[in-house]
């Protein structure tokens, strides 16, 4: 199953690139067209807050915390939950403690080709 867009198909179907008139089976076969040329969109991501739940340690994720230093603008970083000597935190890839609000997993590694 793919997820399309709808505003897209709402614009070719009904805005400019839309014809005058079909009859019938026409206008079947032109909206399993429109529909099967729709571009398609990624799905959401799936955050999910640290109040929720946490990773598992030891695997790096990626981080959404907000930062003192860019005036509270949200970041991502790629971060792993892991123990600590006081306590159970997130740690970039430098090993510098990070405030991390949210995370998910990390995408599918490329694989090449197209």
């Amino acid at each position: 199953m793919r997820a399309i867009d709808a505003d897209a198909l709402d614009t070719k179907a009904f805005g400019s690139e839309h014809p005058y008139f079909f009859d019938g089976d026409d206008v079947a076969r032109w909206y399993k067209e429109c529909i099967k040329t729709a571009p398609t969109i990624e799905p959401t991501a799936n955050w999910t807050p640290c109040s929720v739940g946490l990773p598992e340690k030891g695997i790096y994720v990626i981080g959404y915390l907000r930062t003192k230093e860019i005036k509270n603008d949200p970041m991502l970083i790629v971060c792993k939950y892991d123990e600590s000597e006081d306590d159970d935190c997130f740690f970039d890839r430098d090993g510098w403690r990070e405030d991390v609000l949210a995370w998910q997993p990390l995408p599918e590694p490329y694989r090449g080709g197209e």
